[in-house]
């Protein structure tokens, strides 16, 4: 009976065995067969055309082994949007357009044909794998009336341009949005769903680096358009939503709503540059809410540890070994402008000498406010804000700052605060109460935005000899005699604007470089006395000058434009110093890998392989 129960044992040991292996390696097999079809990238550049249709270029690199097509679904195209001249290329073959797709037809009648199919739910952009293995297909296609205009006015455009649920989906993608043929003084404000990526602002146009793609992601955009000609205005097909209708639903489900909470207040646009730190924020914000005194104590005293460690392992790394050889002689001036006028370079070295603290280290934003006045991008003006007194709304003058263009922007610093202008602006005039409300929403982002700007800095100084490490083996840095020359001289010019008035000696050439005076005046933070001292000598010397004569040569604009600079730089680190005391606030970055799920124009789910 033993021998029986064994045997039986066995039998059933080896058959499960079997059983399980089989279905293991038939499991494999079925994996290898659905991994053999790839999309190994997807790469889609986007171009707003000024008929308020979009022309999409696809790069589709893909290895085939089964089926006999590429598919995309299109079942949420507008009525009023058509898809036009498409064209698929691979080498220097180019795909013959079908009026009429077939999709039972076979892979030779297929081959090197592509064409639209009218499904049920839709239209579906369709192309025939035409060979097996590596390929590389480059799909161009138009949609019409895709830029709309808003219930409220605004023109926007808010479109899928890569589905998710494809199968396979890519592994990789990369993203790129391109709007200069709608005018050079139209600007945009941005928004990515359903993607992890950062969204760089290029001159009219915004790019992403390649990134990891799965059948999860899809690429969503909402664009906000500002300054559109009103010939081209007057061409776009309405929507029924408000603007921020539109915008509400899109940031349903994504981290975007992390920000703020409250239904009275509307979303702010995010930052450039994306980091990951909404989940550890709001960990620490549950660990506040349990209000016990020794937690908070202790939390309280590793983060000061922690900081008080970083602080002094970040500044022996950053400082160079050999800056006591820099004479900060206090009777030493410089006349001319040293960095060759780089303001990120002057705050590089800057924090050398200084350290940077919250005054010193938003010097940059209040000299780069006047760079762009006068270089005309930027202009001070008036405007009607609305006030309330209790239950009373009165409108009251106030100053602010106009954005008529776009600055060069060569140094990364200045892309940056440029980025921070514009999207804290409403319909491009940013007013200080502006800067300061998005300044203390998104401070974390900000503030890393800011310091990695700055780090750029180091590389820009190894290039121009301004420093170089110390050892092959170490990442220390140490000063060359361009870089101690340098540093000196921005010391100096600091030493030589602070006592203007009582220097003796006077030079011609100096009135010519008052200007460029003001501009790193600000970084050091005295631009507001050197200005004065400045109208004691010449009385009707003012910044900017040839920017505020009407077509007469008469002086138009009497605003303080120093004033301006600092008051907006003043609310910016108010803005941060005030987040930082209440440590409440969101995410950062321009896409989200939730949200833009309802509401959109263009594709859907789906697609792929067939």
């Amino acid at each position: 009976m033993v021998q029986g129960e064994t045997f039986t044992w066995q039998r059933i040991f080896k058959h499960t065995l079997f059983a399980f292996l089989f279905t293991l390696t038939f499991a494999c097999l079925v994996n290898i067969s659905f991994a053999s079809d790839k999309i190994q990238s997807l790469d889609t550049k986007v171009v707003l055309n000024a008929d308020a249709s979009v022309t999409i270029q696809q790069a589709w690199q893909c290895k085939n082994s089964s089926g006999t097509e590429w598919f995309v679904p299109m079942y949420n195209l507008d009525s009023d949007s058509d898809i036009e001249d498409l064209k698929v290329s691979t080498g220097n073959k180019e795909f013959t357009t079908l009026n009429d797709w077939d999709v039972n037809a076979s892979f030779a009648d297929k081959s090197y044909k592509c064409g639209l199919n009218e499904a049920s739910k839709g239209k579906e952009l369709c192309f025939g794998k035409s060979e097996m293995g590596d390929m590389t297909y480059n799909v161009s296609y138009k949609i019409t009336h895709v830029l709309k205009k808003s219930k409220d006015g605004v023109p926007f455009l808010y479109f899928r341009f890569v589905n998710d649920k494809m199968k396979p989906a890519p592994k990789r993608a990369s993203f790129a949005i391109d709007y200069h043929e709608l005018g050079e003084k139209v600007q945009a404000k941005i928004w990515g769903f359903g993607f992890e990526a950062d969204l760089k602002a290029t001159k009219q146009a915004y790019t992403t680096e390649a990134f990891s793609f799965s059948g999860q992601h899809h690429i969503t955009i909402l664009l906000k358009v500002l300054n559109l000609p009103d010939t081209q205005m007057s061409a776009l097909k309405p929507d029924n939503r408000t603007f921020n209708e539109i915008k509400d639903q899109a940031f349903q489900g994504s981290n975007y709503t992390n920000l703020d909470k409250s239904p009275n207040k509307q979303v702010e646009d995010k930052l450039v540059l994306r980091y990951d730190v909404p989940y550890k924020r709001k960990f620490f914000s549950h660990l506040f809410l349990l209000k016990t005194m020794p937690m908070s104590f202790i939390i309280f005293a590793l983060s000061g540890l922690v900081a008080l460690i970083s602080s002094f392992v970040s500044s022996s790394k950053t400082k160079p070994i050999n800056l006591k050889a820099v004479k900060l002689d206090k009777k030493y001036y410089y006349r001319d402008i040293p960095f060759k006028g780089q303001i990120d370079l002057a705050e590089y070295f800057g924090e050398m000498i200084y350290g940077l603290t919250d005054d010193t280290q938003r010097g940059f934003i209040a000299a780069y406010i006047l760079r762009w006045i006068k270089a005309g991008v930027i202009r001070p003006c008036k405007y009607q804000a609305t006030k309330r007194f209790l239950l009373i709304k009165y409108a009251k003058e106030e100053e602010g700052l106009e954005l008529v263009g776009e600055p060069e922007c060569k140094e990364e610093l200045e892309r940056v605060t440029w980025m921070t202008i514009q999207l804290a602006s409403d319909d491009n005039v940013l007013t200080a109460g502006e800067l300061e409300a998005y300044a203390n929403k998104h401070d974390t982002e900000l503030s890393k935005a800011f310091k990695i700007a700055l780090k750029t800095c180091k590389t820009t100084s190894l290039r121009q000899g301004l420093i170089s490490f110390a050892d092959k083996k170490s990442s220390r840095i140490s000063l060359t005699e361009a870089g101690i020359y340098n540093l000196q001289n921005l010391y100096g010019l600091k030493n030589y604007l602070r006592d203007f008035t009582i220097i003796n000696e006077r030079q011609a050439v100096e009135v010519g470089l008052w200007d460029n005076y003001l501009i790193f005046a600000s970084i050091f933070g005295i631009a507001a006395k050197v200005e004065k001292e400045f109208k004691q000598l010449v009385p009707d010397y003012a910044f900017a000058k040839e920017t505020r004569l009407d077509a007469d040569g008469n002086f138009y604009n009497q605003l303080n434009y120093i004033y301006l600079a600092n008051s907006f730089q003043r609310s910016f680190s108010s803005g941060i110093s005030q987040a930082h005391s209440a440590r409440s606030g969101g995410s950062g970055g321009f896409s989200s890998f939730g949200g833009g799920k309802s509401g959109f124009s263009g594709g859907g789910s789906g697609g792929g392989s067939r």
